[in-house]
């Protein structure tokens, strides 16, 4: 994701990609989000009122459920994912 930070909140993101590649605007994609963040938790309001699916998961279930099929020692990606324009 490519933002500036000095912009007003809803214009701050120039460029979004996902596996490498820019979104296409015309597609529909899913995001999955904690219910804390998709009931506006923390001010994080800008899915309140979105359509959502209740997958029936804790977070940290799911999460621990997903380390425990890695091999471990589990490390956190080095890639770059957010990049500000700003500067």
């Amino acid at each position: 994701m490519w933002y500036d930070a000095r912009k007003e909140p809803g214009k701050r993101i120039s460029r979004v990609a996902l596996s490498g590649k820019d979104i296409d605007q015309n597609r529909t994609y899913t995001l999955v989000v904690s219910d804390f963040m998709a009931t506006g938790g923390s001010g994080f309001r800008m899915l309140v009122g979105s359509p959502k699916e209740d997958v029936d998961a804790v977070d940290v279930d799911a999460l621990t459920r997903y380390l425990g099929v890695l091999r471990a020692p589990v490390e956190a990606p080095d890639d770059v994912r957010f990049h500000r324009t700003d500067h």
